[in-house]
């Protein structure tokens, strides 16, 4: 009679230790991918602080650097109505004009500008060499030669900034909405603020007989043109800038009074070295032809990824939110630091990565106005 033999396991894995085995390889492989991706988020997001502060900071300090270079080259001059007075007051006359202030009702706006601007003139050098028939210089670079300057932002597409070859076939894309920090640069041949009035036998600029704000302020259209030309003196300086904001202030040592200050220079947010020109106010005759004693300039600057987020419809959408809130909200001193925190707290409702700088630049020539008497 035959005995049934045991069955004997020589080797290999049963079905449910290859299952255990795969549920096991399988929790692990999720943990990794899942902190593989908590990496990259954390990647991501530090890369973008980091491209939002490069960007801002490079920025801050091109605006800081021209801004403390402003001038208005002012002078003493009896004025006509004292001139046969025994005793006449001096008054500060200056040739050059120094304007910062909300860049809407600006002349030569074309509604895609946003927030403050800030126009000055300073001897920064630059120029237009001219070449004559011959191709030789009609003359040399001046470093010391005056220029106009300007900062504001725009909410516009990237058309105008393109250069011609990506218009051929193959390079051509759609336009991309953004916020970008425009500089406007005059070179010294084109100086319009300094053009002299016709009718004028000593040759005193065209803007001192300016009786409106528009006539004040009207060289600054050239900074809005949009032909190539005149396009080419306006170039970026950083993109996705959602707000410049630039406020006088005056730097007083008394701690208790400096709001007071800060408050008197410009409460509705506009220093107009000209606005006596168009306004018969105290603070017009304080602010004639002297500059602040210091600017403190606002950067709001958001993360690239931010739009990409929200995605082609949406994105344009929230741009525009931004900029009405920009314009709407910055032309009172007094409630500035509470709309920058409204618009910080929508930019983190909206989760928008951003990041603000606030850096304070004093003008040497920025200084309170003085009168002095002529001595008999």
């Amino acid at each position: 009679m035959s005995r049934t033999q045991p069955i004997r396991r020589v080797g290999g894995f049963s079905l449910l230790e290859i299952l255990v085995s795969v549920a096991v390889v399988g929790g692990v492989l999720l943990v990794i991918t899942s902190a593989m991706a908590t990496m990259q988020n954390t990647y991501v997001r530090t890369r973008a602080r980091m491209d939002i502060y490069r960007s801002a900071h490079s920025a801050m300090e091109t605006i800081s650097r021209r801004v403390t270079m402003a001038t208005l080259d002012a002078r003493w001059q009896v004025p006509p109505q004292g001139a046969e007075s025994t005793d006449p007051d001096y008054e500060r006359e200056s040739d050059l004009h120094f304007y910062c202030g909300p860049v809407q009702g600006l002349p030569g706006i074309s509604g895609d500008e946003s927030g403050h601007a800030v126009f000055f003139q300073a001897p920064l050098g630059i120029d237009d060499v001219m070449a004559d028939d011959n191709s030789q210089m009609r003359h040399e670079r001046l470093s010391q030669a005056l220029n106009a300057w300007g900062y504001f932002v725009e909410l516009h597409s990237d058309a105008s900034q393109r250069p011609d070859f990506m218009a051929e076939a193959g390079l051509a894309r759609s336009p991309r909405l953004r916020f970008r920090l425009m500089e406007f640069r005059q070179p010294t041949d084109e100086l319009s603020v300094f053009r002299a009035q016709p009718a004028d036998p000593f040759g005193k600029p065209a803007i001192s007989f300016g009786t409106s704000r528009q006539a004040v302020l009207s060289y600054t259209e050239n900074a809005f043109m949009t032909d190539n030309e005149q396009r080419s003196r306006t170039s970026v300086v950083a993109e996705n800038i959602v707000a410049f904001l630039i406020r006088p202030v005056s730097g007083g040592t008394d701690p208790g009074n400096q709001n007071l200050q800060r408050y008197a220079l410009a409460p509705d947010m506009t220093y107009d070295t000209r606005a006596f020109q168009y306004a018969s106010t105290p603070i017009s005759r304080l602010t004639r032809h002297v500059l602040p004693p210091a600017v403190e300039i606002t950067l709001v600057a958001v993360a690239e990824e931010a739009w990409d987020r929200l995605g082609p419809q949406q994105a344009p959408f929230m741009m525009q939110q931004i900029k009405s809130m920009v314009d709407n909200s910055f032309a009172d001193f007094s409630s500035f630091d509470s709309n920058l925190q409204t618009l910080q707290r929508f930019l983190n409702q909206n989760k928008i990565e951003h990041r603000v700088l606030v850096q304070t630049v004093p003008l040497p020539e920025g200084r309170r106005p003085e009168t002095r008497t002529a001595t008999p």
